[in-house]
């Protein structure tokens, strides 16, 4: 045999060798493959005998050089467990064990787990902390290079793009979005499409991806102007390369190097496959069983609503699909309404060139309008960071004049007065208590001394939140993604203190914070706690992140009942008014 042909076929028994053993296949069978594999390296063409599993794909390589067994095999057991295996202290077992229980499939898998789902670690006891701290280690290490991990916005981004082209350019017949980005998730590894299979689809989805290369600027996101900023996050450019076509779909990579990826399904499979590619899998085994569903709707809702109602449930959003659900909650009819965009009525943090904002006042105010809110909260930066242009207690005064000026230009909005106060390291605020009280509104937020320890850092959070002026905190947790860490808190007391205080909490839709994260918002629901979602815009384009906000809102299974700013005018105001001691927590006005 020809040293390439050899050095082929033994890569691939080598990698179907690992595979099998994280599969948990019978070890002599992998053991048969490993001889195989040593054999053809040593130049023995091997005697297979018998239907095992690795002589099967042996033989199919030697006869032809390729094997659709092992390629069919590889779409359950993907190729990219094998990069896990790499990892110091991870075996083969260890792999299984992440992959069954907590749906780990690759190096972004465990990244994420490792990040935002570090909760769900109690699932694999065996695994030594230590392994995964070394782990974690090894990762961030190696992150600038693999995995490539992207802010959802910039999926989100590049997805409307696509179905924009799509809708104008492409053939008519319908794409689903499916995985992580169609599930709102903070972070993606790549943009995953789904479509019904049908004569010549594959060259047309081709062709169109050539116009799309040509003609992407025709097509812009609506989210474009919120990608600029950061040095991390990547601009959003025309173009892409194709990487490969195979039986079931095409891969490509647009030209900031975000993965696409489309497959193709029969049409009697669609609607299963887009419900399980938009499900965790422990979801997917609840739901699975039941009759197939083979109506096909234009409208993806309806899609997979049918699917729901031919088990007996009411429709559930991919974004409460991270686990199983409670089928007496979600029986036809009785569950509560996910807050929607729709249900918000303003924005409670931005800021202007007052402070570090690139707005005038009646710019921000203009574009807010402009999107239907009822009112804003223009909440500049304190004294204490200088870097911002802090307001000074007289520039503040001055500021308070201002927006008294801006709500005359602007009858149709309520714009209020508010500040975004330093939380000093002792946990006393940069404003006197004189100077807060006489404010329409006060975030608190921490801004310096991240690196305070775990104990001081929570105590500093736990202090501002007796203050009775401080009505929520801004980004509680401190996190940039894909950048900076969250501080260390005890964030189990952080929702304590402000249940207590009858203090919401800031979920920030600024696209690389998303602060609060999902799983860390769903407890302080639970707990009662009242949250508040806010672009902390510096910018008119920025107003548009809202959305995001939404969508992780929804992650954690908010209703609007729980949200502040889907309060009405006088309703919030009356909030805002009422000492926090006599502030009823996580409900609104309504009963949704």
């Amino acid at each position: 045999m020809e040293p390439t042909f050899v050095h082929h076929i033994a890569h691939i028994l080598d990698r179907t060798a690992t595979l099998m053993q994280i599969a948990g296949m019978d070890p002599a069978d992998v053991a048969v493959c490993r001889a195989t594999t040593a054999g053809i390296r040593d130049g023995r063409r091997p005697r297979l005998s018998g239907d095992g599993f690795a002589s099967r794909i042996a033989g199919e390589l030697l006869a032809t050089g390729g094997s659709p067994t092992y390629v069919a095999w590889t779409v359950e057991f993907p190729e990219s467990l094998l990069e896990l295996v790499q990892i110091p202290g991870f075996t083969a077992d260890t792999v299984r064990m992440l992959r069954e229980r907590l749906a780990v499939n690759s190096w972004f898998d465990l990244y994420m787990l490792l990040g935002e789902g570090r909760h769900k670690l109690a699932l694999v006891p065996e695994i030594p902390p230590g392994i995964l701290i070394m782990a974690e280690a090894y990762l961030k290490a190696r992150r600038p290079v693999t995995p490539s991990v992207y802010l959802g916005v910039e999926g989100l981004a590049a997805l409307q793009s696509l179905q924009a082209a799509w809708e104008a350019i492409g053939p008519g017949w319908p794409i689903y979005p499916v995985g992580a980005v169609a599930t709102g998730a903070e972070l993606i590894g790549q943009i995953d499409l789904l479509g019904a299979a049908g004569t010549g689809r594959m060259g047309i989805f081709q062709t169109f991806l050539a116009a799309f290369e040509r003609e992407a600027e025709r097509f812009p996101s609506p989210l474009a102007g919120t990608l600029r900023f950061g040095e991390r996050m990547r601009p959003q450019q025309p173009g892409t390369n194709r990487l490969y076509e195979d039986e079931h779909g095409v891969s490509l990579r647009l030209a900031n190097g975000l993965p696409v990826r489309l497959e193709l399904v029969p049409d009697e499979a669609l609607v299963g496959e887009l419900v399980r590619r938009r499900s965790a899998p422990s979801h997917w085994e609840q739901v699975a069983a039941g009759e197939a569903v083979t109506a096909l709707y234009p409208d993806l809702y309806d899609l997979e609503a049918a699917f729901y109602r031919s088990r007996g449930l009411s429709y559930v959003p991919p974004e409460l699909r991270d686990g199983p659900v409670d089928p007496a909650l979600w029986r036809a009819g009785t569950q509560h309404r996910l807050l929607s965009e729709a249900d918000l009525r303003g924005d409670l943090h931005m800021h202007t060139v007052w402070s570090d904002g690139k707005g005038t006042l009646d710019a921000m105010v203009a574009r807010a309008q402009a999107m239907g809110y009822e009112y804003v909260a223009i909440c500049e930066h304190s004294p204490n960071l200088a870097a911002a242009r802090g307001l000074e207690p007289e520039r503040l005064v001055q500021h308070q004049a201002a927006i008294a000026a801006l709500n005359a230009r602007h009858p149709g909005i309520r714009v209020l007065s508010g500040a975004e106060v330093d939380i000093l390291p002792d946990g006393s605020l940069d404003y006197s208590d004189e100077i807060l009280a006489g404010l329409d509104i006060v975030i608190g937020s921490i801004h310096t001394a991240f690196g305070l320890d775990r104990e001081a850092q929570t105590r500093r959070l736990e202090r501002a939140m007796t203050n009775p002026h401080v009505d929520f905190i801004g980004h509680p947790t401190g996190r940039i993604l894909n950048n900076c860490p969250a501080y260390a808190l005890d964030i189990d007391r952080v929702i304590r203190a402000a249940a207590r205080t009858h203090t919401a909490l800031e979920l920030n839709a600024t696209p690389n914070r998303l602060d609060l994260p999902a799983d860390v918002a769903r407890l302080a629901l639970q707990s009662g706690v009242t949250l508040v979602i806010n672009t902390d815009s510096h910018s008119p384009d920025g107003l548009v992140a809202m959305p995001l906000g939404v969508s992780q809102a929804r992650r954690a299974g908010a209703h609007p009942g729980q949200i502040l700013n889907t309060r009405s005018a006088d309703s919030l105001r009356q909030w805002l008014r009422t000492p926090k001691a006599e502030r009823a927590s996580g409900t609104a006005e309504r009963t949704l």
